[in-house]
């Protein structure tokens, strides 16, 4: 299972995504859900180097079977709302991943 933790502060703004493990829908190289929550991820961070102008080195990092995407503590105020924008799309992305495979992914929200 894909186990997707979603922090945020206490006014809503998304820190960080933390995502871990295998779908296990489908053998490596065929599995449409890992698949799909993989590209839910670079979007995000291609989208925030983009558009915001941060590097995507300086927000994310891949392993095998995990994904840190985590917004700098120190970005301007000008960049957040770019930024929540798309943090929050991305997290209707997981959302919706996680509706219709329900088995295989797990969105848990946090708010520290």
């Amino acid at each position: 299972m894909i186990e997707i933790n979603v922090i945020k502060d206490e006014k809503g703004f998304i820190w960080q995504f933390i995502v871990q493990g295998h779908a296990g829908y489908d053998e490596f190289g065929k599995d449409i859900i890992c698949s799909a929550v993989t590209v839910t991820v670079l979007n995000a961070s291609n989208a925030i180097e983009e558009i915001v102008g941060i590097k995507a080195d300086d927000t994310t990092k891949l392993k095998d079977g995990y994904v840190l995407m985590s917004i700098p503590e120190n970005v301007s105020k000008s960049k957040k709302h770019d930024i929540s924008v798309i943090m929050r799309t991305t997290l209707i992305g997981f959302k919706s991943i996680e509706l219709k495979y329900n088995k295989f992914v797990s969105v848990i929200e946090e708010e520290v």
